[in-house]
This record gives structure tokens, C-alpha cells and sequence, in this order.
């Protein structure tokens, strides 16, 4: 198969695979706070409590195609679940792109383990990892936006993510860097709010997370 074909065909399982999982942290970002269970239970508008049906839940399209609307109830539906899912699978198309097979030189010890194939589960690990960190940080980082406060699965994740990511390329300092500026950024939002809902630079502190998750994590992969 060409290579250009691969690459290709790389791109957009991973973008297609960003707008699925957009919508789970979607489901993760609104469950999450309130005490919700993320791994049992059907989808259901937040507005009549309905379940929602496979063809309510396709990522952008039934958005679009329900007229903005839910189909049981008629209220509104935020544009921002759609904006969730867009965002997620343009990050994970750019981060497929710059981590295809080949773009960088794997570590020593893959070498040995995973030859001949070892650009290519390099690649896989780098995209795993980074898409993982990524997800993570902006579940957080729309909680944060929310106003509302972090459980700490949420923080252990998006640590235990970006540190992994972090040991397969420890050469990337500045980078790395990078990305420990929306940790330290959304750490400290998060203890904002803990200390002191009510304040002022806590609500301003919220929404600055989202925007500087975001920079940092373009940055990451960028630079």
C-alpha cells in the first residue's frame, strides 16, 4: 500500500475516532460533577430525562440534522456538545498526522522488542498517549469552565496520560514544558475553586483554563 495511502487512511481513523470519543467526554464533563456513573446507564437529555436513541447520538451530524433541538422534548440543545466533539476530532486528526509512522526515530528498546514493526507501534503509542493527555485535560479543563470542581479520577488520568506520553520522549523538554503549564494552570484554578467558590479570580481563573489547555496542548505537539 503507498505510503500516502496509509497515511491517509491513519488520518482519518483517527479523526473519525475523535468525534466518537468527543462525544463521550461530552457524557464524561456533564457526569462527572454531579456524582454520575460514566460507564452504565443510555444518554439522556438533560432537559426531559429521556434516553437517547443510537441515531441521536451521532457525533455533529444528528446536532445538525435534530435542528439543534432534542427530539423529545424540542429544548435546545447547547452548541457546545458539537464544539466538544469538532475540537476532539481536529486534535486527533493533527496529532495523527504529526505522529504517523515514521515521523520519529523510536526509542532503543522498541527496536528490539517490536522489529520490524517498530515505526509503526512507535507511532500507535506516541497517538495513544498524546490523544489520552488530551482528552483528559479538556474534560477538566470544561469542568473547570463550568465552574465546577474536578473529581480526582479526573486529575490521576490526565496525569498518569501526559506523564507516559512524557517517557516516550523525554528529549522533548521544551515541549513537555509546554504541556506541565496547563497542568499547573488547571491545578491551580481547580484549588481556586476549592478554597473559594464565591471569589472573583476563582470565576475568572475558570474561564481562562479552557483557552490555555487548549494553547498548550497545540504547543505541545507543534513544538
Amino acid at each position: 500500500m503507498p505510503a500516502e495511502l496509509t497515511s491517509a487512511l491513519w488520518i482519518i481513523f483517527f479523526a473519525l475516532s475523535g468525534l466518537l470519543i468527543g462525544s463521550f467526554l461530552n457524557v464524561c464533563i456533564y457526569r462527572l460533577p454531579a456524582g454520575l456513573t460514566i460507564v452504565r446507564g443510555r444518554s439522556f437529555c438533560p432537559n426531559c430525562r429521556h434516553d437517547l436513541a443510537a441515531s441521536d447520538l451521532i457525533p455533529v451530524l444528528s446536532y445538525l440534522l435534530l435542528g439543534r433541538r432534542c427530539r423529545y422534548c424540542a429544548a435546545p440543545i447547547a452548541a457546545r456538545y458539537m464544539w466538544v466533539e469538532l475540537l476532539t476530532g481536529s486534535y486527533y486528526a493533527l496529532s495523527a498526522a504529526l505522529t504517523r509512522p515514521g515521523s520519529f526515530e523510536p526509542p532503543i528498546w522498541m527496536n528490539t522488542a517490536f522489529y520490524p514493526a517498530t515505526d509503526f507501534y512507535f507511532a500507535l503509542l506516541l497517538q495513544v498517549t498524546s490523544v489520552l493527555a488530551f482528552s483528559s485535560f479538556l474534560v477538566w479543563a470544561m469542568i473547570l469552565y463550568d465552574q465546577k470542581k474536578a473529581n480526582a479520577g479526573v486529575i490521576i488520568f490526565s496525569l498518569i496520560s501526559a506523564s507516559l506520553r512524557i517517557l516516550l520522549q523525554p528529549e522533548r523538554l521544551f515541549s513537555h514544558l509546554v504541556a506541565g503549564l496547563a497542568v499547573l494552570t488547571l491545578s491551580a484554578v481547580g484549588l481556586l475553586r476549592q478554597n473559594a467558590d464565591s471569589s472573583p479570580v476563582a470565576g475568572f481563573g475558570s474561564r481562562l483554563s479552557l483557552p490555555i489547555m487548549l494553547v498548550a496542548s497545540l504547543l505541545w505537539l507543534l513544538l
